[in-house]
């Protein structure tokens, strides 16, 4: 699967992420969580500042990286079914 993944595959999936932020950027239940974990993590709202480059960080490579972790290949299983009579 990893390999599957196409460039346009990737632009895609980055174009979706823009489209879903946007939404998520209206929704001020999502800022205020986003800043608590925020703080949580880093004492200060960096986090906040990064969200408008976020979506540069959904290319092929990184999407391919991902992928080989999910889909490990020594993780594989093969599910055999025998017909019905």
């Amino acid at each position: 699967l990893p390999e599957n993944i196409s460039k346009t595959e990737a632009d895609n999936l980055q174009q979706l992420f823009i489209e879903q932020e946007a939404k998520r950027q209206q929704n001020p239940e999502i800022w205020l969580e986003r800043l608590a974990a925020s703080h949580r993590r880093y004492g200060d709202a960096r986090y906040l500042s990064r969200l408008p480059e976020l979506h540069r960080t959904i290319i092929q490579t990184r999407l391919r990286q991902t992928a080989k972790l999910l889909w490990h290949t020594p993780n594989a299983r093969v599910l055999l079914v025998d017909p019905a009579p």
